[in-house]
C-alpha cells in the first residue's frame, strides 16, 4: 500500500521541533538584554547614591525626615541630590533613598517639592520597587507576549494613582501635589529636559 500523506497537525509539529532551538536563542536573547537592562539601571542608582552633598542637603532632608513621619515610614530614608535625573524617584530596599533634581530646587516652590517626595515616599511606605522588581523580571521572560506589556502598564498607573492618594492623605492638602505634577510635567516638556517621569527604580 502507498504511504499516506502525513495530516497537517504533524507537518507543522515538526516545523516545529526544527525551529525550536532558533525560537529558543531568540527568547534567550532578548531575556538577556531586557535582565542587562535592569541590572545596569540598579547599578546606575547604586552610583548616584554617592554623589557628594552640597549645603542644600541637610535642609531637604529634613524635609523629608518629617514627611516620613507623616507618613509613618519607621525605616530612615536617605535623600540624594542629583543632577542627572529630571524628576524625584525613589529606589532601594534595604536602604530606600529618594533622589532630587537639584534643578528642580531652583524651579518649584518648597511646598509643591514636598508633595513630591511625598509621592516617593508613599512608594517606598508600599513597597512598590520590589513590585517594580517583579514586574521586570515578568518582562523579561515574558517580552514576546503583548499582554505582559499591556498588564505591566496597567499596574504601573494605578500604583502612581495609589502613591498619589497617600501623598493626599499624608499631607492633608491635594492642591499642591496636583500642581507639582503639573508642573513637573511643563518642565520636563522642555527640550532640555526631555527624560520621561518614572519613579520606584529597582532596589539598590
Amino acid at each position: 500500500l502507498a504511504a499516506q500523506p502525513a495530516p497537517a497537525l504533524d507537518a507543522w509539529s515538526i516545523r516545529l521541533d526544527a525551529g525550536l532551538p532558533l525560537i529558543v536563542a531568540l527568547w534567550a536573547a532578548g531575556a538577556c538584554v531586557l535582565s542587562l537592562r535592569m541590572a545596569m539601571g540598579v547599578a546606575w542608582i547604586g552610583r548616584l547614591r554617592t554623589t557628594p552633598q552640597g549645603p542644600a542637603h541637610a535642609t531637604w532632608q529634613a524635609r523629608l525626615d518629617n514627611l516620613c513621619g507623616l507618613l509613618h515610614l519607621q525605616r530612615p530614608v536617605a535623600l540624594r541630590l542629583v543632577d542627572s535625573i529630571d524628576s524625584p524617584a525613589s529606589a532601594g530596599w534595604w536602604r530606600p533613598v529618594v533622589l532630587l533634581p537639584t534643578a528642580l530646587i531652583a524651579r518649584m516652590p518648597c511646598e509643591l517639592i514636598e508633595a513630591l517626595l511625598a509621592h516617593e515616599l508613599a512608594h517606598i511606605r508600599r513597597h512598590d520597587y520590589l513590585v517594580n522588581l517583579m514586574q521586570g523580571v515578568v518582562e523579561a521572560l515574558l517580552f514576546y507576549h503583548p499582554v505582559t506589556w499591556w498588564v505591566s502598564r496597567q499596574i504601573r498607573n494605578e500604583r502612581e494613582h495609589i502613591a498619589d492618594r497617600l501623598a493626599v492623605e499624608a499631607t492633608g492638602e491635594p492642591r499642591p501635589l496636583a500642581l507639582a505634577l503639573s508642573g513637573l510635567s511643563g518642565l520636563l516638556s522642555q527640550p532640555h529636559l526631555s527624560n520621561a517621569h518614572h519613579t520606584s527604580f529597582p532596589p539598590a
